[in-house]
C-alpha cells in the first residue's frame, strides 16, 4: 500500500507594501500621507510581532522621513534588526526602469541598495519594480545590480500563457546569461485588500491552500491604499480593517506568512519568459485615445460572452506598453528626451564629487510619476512636471559649472533632444536656455531660466481622454447646482467594505463639462497664426482649427544657425499660404531668435512678406506660453505694463500694451514679452480636465499670450516687428 500523503495543506503568503511620494509633491501631501498611512500602518505592524512583512519605501520618501521623522526611521530600523520587516530595493528615484539608459538603470538600483545598507544595515536581496513595468532585458540589469528577485502582476504571467494554480508560484527567468526569480502578485488580492470584508479575504487565501511545495501567494501593492486613498483611513484604521486582518492572519492555522526574501527558499516551479507588460489597468491607460475606446468595447464584449464560452477570452486581450505614454503625450516624450540628454552630459564628467552631485539630481528627475497618467493625476499635475525639470536644470547647472568658463557665455547645438526624428536648435547661455523646433512650426518648445532653475514653458496641451465622455454625460444630465459632491462613493459601509478608486465617479467641481475643449496643436511658443479681423479671443480658444487662416501653425520651417562669441541666432523661414476674402495669398514668414551672453532676455524678430499679386488683409498673431504654478494664488498675477490684470487663471483682451507678463512671487520671477510699440494682446488660460485618485478636476496648466497686429500689405510689401522675451526677478521693472 502507498502511504497516505501527510503533507499539510497551507497557503504561504507574502505581504509586500510599496510606499512612495513623487519628486516635487507638496510637503503637506507627504505629511498627510505620513499621518493617515505610514505612521498608523507601522503601528499595526509593530503590534503584531508574529507577522513578517516586506516593505518598500522609495528613496524620495525615505529622504523625507529621515529629515522630518527620524523617530519613524528608528522604529523601522528596529523592525528590520529583529527580522520582522524586510526592506526591499528599487531604483532610488522610483523610475520606470525601461525609460532609462542601461547605466542609469543600474545606477538607480545600486544607489538604493547603498542607501538601505547605510540607513538600515542590510543590503536588499530583491526590488520593487516601479509600476510593474517589465521588459525582459531588465532581468540582466537587475541581476547585475546584485539583486535576486522582483515581483510583477500575475497579469504578466497570464499573458505568458499561465492559468489558475500556476499563478501561485515563483519562476526563474533569464536574460543574457543572468537569472532572477519572478514572483507574481495576485490581481484578485489587489481588489480584496483592503476593500472587501476581512472574512472574505481570509477565506480566499485559505481556499487556495495547497500541499505543493512550490505554492506561494504574493500580494504587492501601494501602501497608500491603507489610509491615504479616499475613504480608506476610516475604513482601514478607524474601523480597524487592518488590525482585524492582521489578527486573522496571525490566528489562521492555514496561512503561513513569510517575507518575500524568505520565499526565495520556496522552490521555483520552472522557467519562463514574460512579455513586455505592466498591470492590467496601466496597459489600458497607455493606449492612444481611439484605441482605448475600442479596447473598452472589446473588454466589455468579452465580459458579456464569458459566461457561455468554454474559456475566458479576456485573457488574450491586452492594451499597450508603458512606453506608449512617451508618444501618446509628446510632453512626456520631450521630458524624457531632456532627461536622456542631461544624463549623456553627466556621463562625460570624470568620476568624483561633481559627477555624484549631478547624478543625484538626475535620479530624482527620473521619478516616474510625472511621465504618465492613469487614475492618478501624474503628467497632468504641473508641480510634478515642474519639479522634474527643476532637477534636470539643477543637474545641468552643475555640469555647466564644471565644463564652462566662468562668467557670461553662450553656445548653440543642433540635436534631436526629444527623439522624434527631427533636429531642434538649442540656444544656451549662462542665464537662459531656448529650444526651437523648426519641423514643428518653428516653435519655441522650451525656455529655461537657469539661475533659479525655472522651466518657464513646461505646459500640457488639452487633448481628449476616454473618461471625458463620462464627464460630458454627467454634465448633460446634472445641473451645476446638483453636481456630484467630492465625497460621493468614498464611505466605508457597515459590511466592512469600501469602494476602490477604480470604481468611483466623483466630480470635484461644477461645470467641468464646459472645459472639455481640445487644442488643435501642441501648445508651445512662437506659434504663427493668421485670423479674420472679426475673430474673437473666445472663438479662437473654443475652436482653433476653425479660426485659423494660415498654414504656418505646425508647418515645417527651414532653419540656419548664426553663432558668434557674444550671441547665437536661430534663423527660420517658411513659404506658406494665408486664406483671405480675396482668396489664398502666398506669404513668407522669416523669424529669428537671438540669445546673448549674460542676458535675462532674448530677441524675437518677425518679417512677413506678401508674395501674392493682391493685397493681404489679415490679422497676424504669434502665440507664446508661460507655465507657472497655482493659477488662482494671490501672489501669482498677470500684468499689462505695471497694471495687475488678475490671477494666472484669467483671460483678458489687452489693448495698446508695451509689455505683458506673469509674476510669480513664490518663484521670484516675472516673465513675459515687451514691445517697441503699443500692441494688442489676447491672454488665455489653458485648463485641462483630468482624473485623479480623488475624482475629476480642472487643472490650470499655463497661460497663452497672443500679441496681434492688423496687416494690410500690398504685393511685395514686408511687415517687420521686434519682440523681447524677458525673465527678471518678480519685482523687477521692464526697461
Amino acid at each position: 500500500m502507498t502511504p497516505a500523503n501527510t503533507t499539510r495543506k497551507r497557503t504561504r503568503f507574502s505581504l509586500v507594501l510599496h510606499a512612495h511620494q513623487p519628486t516635487g509633491n507638496f510637503d503637506f501631501v507627504f505629511r498627510e500621507n505620513f499621518e493617515k498611512c505610514y505612521d498608523p500602518l507601522l503601528q499595526v505592524i509593530e503590534s503584531h510581532p508574529t507577522l513578517p512583512v516586506s516593505l518598500h519605501f522609495s528613496g524620495i520618501l525615505l529622504e523625507w522621513l529621515a529629515h522630518h521623522e527620524p523617530t519613524y526611521m528608528a522604529r523601522l530600523r528596529a523592525l528590520v534588526d529583529n527580522g520582522r520587516v524586510e526592506l526591499i530595493g528599487s531604483g532610488f528615484g522610483e523610475p520606470i526602469l525601461v525609460m532609462l539608459n542601461e547605466a542609469d538603470r543600474r545606477g538607480q538600483m545600486t544607489a538604493m541598495n547603498d542607501y538601505l545598507e547605510e540607513q538600515f544595515g542590510e543590503r536588499p536581496k530583491g526590488m520593487w519594480l516601479t509600476e510593474r513595468v517589465w521588459e525582459q532585458g531588465l532581468a540582466h540589469d537587475i541581476a547585475e545590480s546584485g539583486l535576486q528577485y522582483t515581483l510583477v502582476d500575475d497579469t504578466h504571467f497570464v499573458m505568458a500563457g499561465l492559468r489558475d494554480h500556476d499563478l501561485n508560484a515563483s519562476y526563474i527567468t533569464e536574460d543574457r546569461g543572468s537569472t532572477i526569480r519572478l514572483f507574481p502578485s495576485s490581481e484578485k488580492l489587489r481588489y480584496y485588500i483592503p476593500f472587501q470584508k476581512v472574512s472574505d479575504t481570509i477565506a480566499f487565501l485559505e481556499s487556495n491552500a495547497s500541499d505543493d511545495e512550490s505554492a506561494l501567494f504574493v500580494y504587492g501593492d501601494d501602501a497608500e491604499k491603507f489610509g491615504a486613498w479616499p475613504g480608506t483611513f476610516e475604513h482601514v484604521f478607524e474601523k480597524k480593517w487592518l488590525t482585524r486582518f492582521f489578527d486573522a492572519l496571525a490566528n489562521s492555522e492555514t496561512i503561513e506568512m513569510m517575507k518575500i526574501t524568505d520565499a526565495l527558499d520556496v522552490p521555483p516551479r520552472g522557467k519562463l519568459f514574460l512579455p513586455d507588460a505592466s498591470y492590467r489597468e496601466m496597459m489600458e491607460w497607455a493606449l492612444p485615445f481611439d484605441a482605448r475606446r475600442e479596447f473598452v468595447k472589446a473588454r466589455d464584449l468579452c465580459e458579456r460572452v464569458n459566461a457561455d464560452a468554454p474559456f475566458d477570452p479576456g485573457v488574450f486581450l491586452r492594451g499597450g506598453t508603458w512606453r506608449t505614454f512617451l508618444a501618446k503625450y509628446p510632453e512626456s516624450g520631450a521630458m524624457q528626451g531632456k532627461m536622456l540628454e542631461v544624463s549623456r552630459r553627466i556621463a562625460q564628467l570624470p568620476e568624483g564629487e561633481v559627477r555624484a552631485q549631478a547624478t543625484a539630481e538626475l535620479y530624482r528627475a527620473q521619478c516616474n510619476c510625472a511621465y504618465w497618467h492613469g487614475v492618478f493625476g501624474g503628467l497632468y499635475l504641473p508641480h510634478l512636471r515642474f519639479a522634474v525639470f527643476q532637477k534636470l536644470l539643477a543637474a545641468e547647472q552643475i555640469v555647466d559649472s564644471a565644463t564652462r568658463p566662468p562668467g557670461a557665455w553662450v553656445d548653440t547645438m543642433v540635436t534631436d533632444v526629444d527623439r522624434d526624428g527631427y533636429l531642434e536648435i538649442a540656444l544656451a547661455s549662462d542665464r537662459l536656455g531656448v529650444l526651437v523646433h523648426p519641423r514643428r512650426g518653428g516653435h519655441i518648445v522650451a525656455i529655461d531660466e537657469k539661475r533659479r532653475g525655472i522651466p518657464l514653458t513646461a505646459a500640457l496641451s488639452r487633448r481628449p481622454e476616454v473618461y471625458h465622455e463620462e464627464i460630458a454625460a454627467l454634465g448633460a444630465k446634472i445641473p451645476e447646482e446638483a453636481a456630484v459632491p467630492a465625497t460621493a462613493g468614498h464611505a466605508s459601509d457597515d459590511e466592512g467594505t469600501v469602494a476602490s478608486i477604480h470604481d468611483q465617479i466623483v466630480m470635484k467641481e461644477e461645470g467641468l463639462d464646459k472645459l472639455l475643449v481640445y487644442d488643435a496643436y501642441q501648445r508651445e511658443g512662437a506659434i504663427d497664426h493668421f485670423f479674420d479681423s472679426a475673430t474673437t479671443r473666445e472663438e479662437w480658444d473654443a475652436d482653433q482649427a476653425r479660426a485659423e487662416r494660415g498654414d504656418f501653425v505646425e508647418g515645417q520651417y527651414k532653419s540656419a544657425v548664426d553663432p558668434s562669441p557674444a550671441s547665437v541666432c536661430a534663423k527660420l523661414h517658411r513659404d506658406g499660404t494665408v486664406r483671405t476674402k480675396n482668396g489664398p495669398i502666398p506669404v513668407r514668414i522669416e523669424k529669428e531668435f537671438t540669445l546673448g551672453a549674460g542676458n535675462d532676455t532674448f530677441n524675437i524678430s518677425y518679417a512677413i512678406e506678401n508674395r501674392g499679386d493682391t493685397v493681404l488683409e489679415t490679422v497676424f498673431g504669434c502665440e507664446f506660453l508661460l507655465a507657472l504654478l497655482a493659477g488662482d494664488a494671490h501672489d501669482r498675477r498677470l500684468l499689462a505694463g505695471e497694471e495687475e490684470l488678475g490671477p494666472l487663471r484669467s483671460g483678458h483682451d489687452v489693448t495698446g500694451a508695451t509689455s505683458v507678463s506673469a509674476r510669480d512671487e513664490w518663484l521670484d520671477v516675472r516673465a513675459g514679452l515687451s514691445f517697441a510699440k503699443p500692441t494688442d494682446v489676447w491672454i488665455v488660460p489653458i485648463q485641462t480636465v483630468s482624473h485623479s485618485e480623488s475624482g475629476f478636476e480642472s487643472v490650470y496648466q499655463a497661460t497663452a499670450f497672443m500679441p496681434r497686429w492688423k496687416l494690410k500689405l500690398k504685393p511685395g510689401d514686408t511687415w517687420v516687428r521686434e519682440i523681447k522675451f524677458f525673465a527678471f526677478h518678480a519685482r523687477g521693472e521692464i526697461a
